[in-house]
């Protein structure tokens, strides 16, 4: 029972980032300026991946690359799926 309320605790989550993410697009097709909202956006994430290139100067630095990098991986990558019965080489 456990392993089924975790399933679906994850299931969850995934349909509200989901929901979430649906909304951020209509929201931007209605304002009628989405081109330059994506232009705007694909920027600051340019501007942000170009920060992860400096050498941390201390623990708070590190912290900070870190949560940047989270923060990009998880606007760019909806799902991952891991196959444990593939073989990679």
């Amino acid at each position: 029972m456990d392993y089924q309320l975790v399933v679906l605790t994850l299931q969850e989550l995934d349909l509200k980032r989901e929901f979430t993410s649906i909304g951020q697009a209509v929201n931007i097709h209605l304002t009628g300026d989405w081109e330059g909202k994506v232009k705007e956006c694909l920027a600051n994430l340019q501007v942000r991946i170009e920060s992860l290139n400096t050498d941390p100067q201390n623990r708070e630095d590190q912290q900070e690359i870190f949560e940047t990098m989270r923060q990009i991986v998880t606007t760019l990558v909806k799902r991952v799926t891991i196959d444990r019965t593939a073989n990679y080489r």
